[in-house]
């Protein structure tokens, strides 16, 4: 299922989802670790759809194909490089962060299983067609002695049959019927090599595993640390209790209307503050929000956004849903800051606190859509890649809430 909303979301969002590249790709390609060829053949479909909208560029960014190309599992490796066979001969010559993709290339050459050898021996002209024999030849010089000698007659082998691919703009002058015919020769002759390739990686799965060691010791060891955790949390709950009486009683609507969304917008386009862009949410990034949503909500909703306990967090989100259609404008007007404060949540490990914030996503959203209100890409960069990335959650009710929240998107959030 998040295989084929990834796939939805590439062909609804259009080229514009190439911002979302070092969210969605690696986990697309990582889907090619799968032991069922279904569901490699699954997230094959994806990444076509993803590169039919985005182009091939984006995989180099952040080294994602190069990373990706370093993992061990050889259905990855094996499908990965099967795919790159498809794709690379209708691809324009790629600039040089290529490069970064030769030394995985030729430990795919090394590897042990016979399918990712094969994938990997068939996509050598690929490889050689855009980044030239010289480069690949001289990249032999940080291998040992027997692999360089091994590497280096397949890479002559591949030579001989390699096109190269000309730089755009280049012209291919009296040789350019040629080039054609000798173009159309090894596009056939490619097309041979890869589904050879894409057999050999449907056998892959069919090898046993590597068996895994005991973990008896390892539970052993941890059940003190768990029984230390759980006096900890006992500690921390008796001091919440404690300062529950400090909070501030409620003085006010909770969502104040206070108009300031487009000055957010243009600091931090100009830079002037963080941008909201993070794998995991850092202290300075958690102050700027705070400071930021003060003026928008009363001092007790202040409070329970960022108290520590959690309780607080979910008497926060009850008002914030009560709040939806009580106080919609003042709402509107700090959605950028509400839709950052949820996010939070994501990295929270409390599942109640994250079933309720997306439960009242659901409700925002709903009232978006019949609003006929379209997030700003501001607004929509805060959060949507968050949310994607909630969609590979291990819990069951997490996932189903995120389905429903990104299927309600459509309607609230523009691509384009």
């Amino acid at each position: 299922m998040a295989i084929n909303i990834s796939k939805q979301l590439a062909e609804a969002g259009g080229s514009g989802m190439a911002r979302h590249k070092n969210t969605m790709l690696p986990g697309i390609i990582g889907t090619f670790s799968d032991a069922k060829p279904h569901l490699r053949k699954a997230g094959e479909e994806a990444l076509d759809m993803w590169h039919s909208k985005i182009g091939f560029l984006p995989l180099l960014d952040n080294e994602i194909l190069s990373t990706a190309m370093k993992e061990t599992n050889p259905n990855l490796r094996a499908t990965l490089l099967t795919w790159l066979s498809k794709v690379l001969p209708n691809e324009k010559k790629l600039p040089g962060d290529f490069k970064d993709c030769i030394a995985p290339l030729f430990s795919c050459i090394e590897d042990r299983n016979g399918a990712v050898r094969d994938a990997a021996k068939a996509s050598v002209q690929h490889f050689m067609a855009h980044l030239g024999y010289e480069a690949m030849s001289k990249a032999t010089a940080k291998l040992d002695p027997t692999s360089k000698k091994s590497i280096q007659d397949i890479l002559e082998k591949a030579r001989e049959v390699c096109v190269p691919i000309a730089a755009p703009g280049k012209k291919g002058g009296a040789k350019g019927g040629a080039s054609k015919s000798a173009g159309a020769a090894q596009a056939a002759k490619s097309a041979a090599m890869a589904a050879q390739a894409a057999a050999a990686a449907a056998e892959v799965s069919k090898e046993p595993a590597a068996p895994k060691k005991a973990a008896g010791k390892k539970e052993e060891s941890s059940k003190p640390a768990k029984a230390e955790g759980r006096k900890t949390s006992k500690a921390v709950g008796s001091s919440s209790r404690s300062k529950k009486n400090a909070v501030v009683e409620d003085d006010g609507p909770p969502i104040i209307h206070k108009v300031g969304k487009n000055q957010r917008m243009k600091e931090e386009k100009a830079l002037k503050v963080l941008k909201w862009n993070f794998s995991a949410p850092r202290d300075e990034i958690v102050e700027q929000l705070k400071e930021q949503i003060q003026p928008c909500v009363s001092p007790s909703m202040h409070t329970k956004l960022f108290h520590k306990d959690f309780k607080f967090h979910l008497e926060a989100i009850d008002i914030l849903t009560k709040s939806i259609e009580t106080y919609t404008d003042a709402m509107l007007e700090s959605l950028d800051l509400l839709l950052k404060w949820v996010t939070l949540r994501f990295f929270d490990t409390n599942t109640s606190v994250l079933l309720k914030a997306l439960d009242f996503i659901s409700h925002l959203f709903s009232m978006l859509g019949d609003r006929d209100y379209q997030l700003s890409p501001f607004e929509a960069q805060a959060f949507m890649p968050y949310l994607v990335g909630k969609i590979g959650d291990p819990k069951d009710n997490v996932r189903k809430s995120v389905r429903g929240i990104v299927k309600q998107s459509t309607k609230t959030v523009s691509c384009q």
